[in-house]
């Protein structure tokens, strides 16, 4: 996949013969696993250099470059699940947020048709009221205070 516009594949470049081997590089490297610096600077004392301290700098950038390149993937397919993650969630926000406007559409509908019920219960109980006068005013005294004398 080539993510940068003008970039040659980096793939077809090491699969070419474009950067030097292991093999012939190993020429210049130290037998030694514990020399302190195992690319050792070949250059004469009038401080110019030999053409393989150019392939050896040139490999040591190319394999920084190449690790680069391999983080920078590694980091962007993180992102790329963290990203595919945040659209899941967010997906499944908006679908339970539909849901509950729904779902408060039909609460709503029936606390009305309950307040409607509600209110004429009310009116009648009201009018009944009216209608009994002070009878079941006397008789709800009555109640209570043989209520009052069965307790006491």
């Amino acid at each position: 996949m080539n993510r940068r516009a003008g970039a040659t594949d980096r793939h077809a470049l090491l699969a070419g013969d474009a950067y030097p081997t292991s093999s012939s590089l190993s020429a210049y490297r130290s037998s030694s696993p514990y020399d302190s610096n195992p690319y050792a600077s070949t250059s004469t004392s009038n401080g110019s250099y030999h053409s393989s301290d150019f392939v050896a700098s040139a490999y040591t950038a190319t394999r920084t470059a190449e690790d680069l390149e391999e983080q920078n993937d590694q980091r962007l397919e993180g992102l790329t699940a963290r990203v595919s993650m945040l659209k899941e969630i967010t997906l499944n926000i908006g679908t339970e947020v539909r849901e509950s406007t729904k779902d408060l559409g039909v609460l709503g509908e029936a606390f009305e048709n309950t307040s409607a019920f509600l209110g004429g219960t009310f009116k009648r109980m009201n009018k009944m009221a009216k209608r009994q006068g002070g009878w079941f005013c006397n008789m709800m005294l009555f109640l209570l205070f043989v209520t009052w004398i069965f307790v006491s």
